[in-house]
């Protein structure tokens, strides 16, 4: 799988600027008759050599968007949720397997956040991409697509604490 490390098994990010959590509407929200500013949302979500690379695929999303999105107060009530969010149980009491995936690029959730999550988890695995942003199961879906499938192939049959 694509990682990213420092080559002793950490990963390594880059200092890409991480959206705050009051301003993610305002980095990924974006009104859906507006196509430029439905464009310009998808800078932070898709690397800019994977828009380049997949231009028919930024465009299905811009249409599924203007056709279907969250409005603007949707986008606000998600980024007041996640703003307010606190966990009440420590992560060591979750006791199944959990796949983390993350984009090394994504400015959205830092990097750092899903490594923390990974390795507070007992049984965690952090799958870092390389160059991918914060949708990194479509930038990279065949490999996000084959590691949840292993995933699920190696943990279906197990009975979990």
């Amino acid at each position: 799988m694509p990682t990213a490390t420092d080559g002793r098994g950490r990963c390594r990010y880059s200092r890409r600027p991480t959206v705050r959590p009051e301003r993610l509407d305002d980095a990924l929200g974006a009104p859906p008759d507006d196509e430029a500013a439905l464009r310009s949302s998808l800078d932070h979500a898709l690397s800019d050599a994977f828009r380049e690379r997949q231009p028919d695929v930024v465009d299905g999303i811009v249409d599924w968007r203007r056709e279907d999105d969250a409005t603007l107060a949707g986008w606000r009530a998600q980024t007041d949720a996640l703003a307010g969010y606190k966990r009440e149980w420590p992560l060591y009491e979750c006791s199944v397997p959990a796949l983390v995936i993350h984009g090394s690029e994504d400015p959205v959730v830092s990097p750092g956040h899903g490594r923390r999550l990974g390795d507070g988890l007992p049984k965690g695995n952090v799958e870092v991409f390389d160059g991918a942003r914060h949708l990194v199961g479509v930038e990279r879906s065949r490999d996000v697509n084959d590691l949840l499938v292993g995933f699920l192939e190696e943990h279906a049959s197990r009975e979990f604490e």
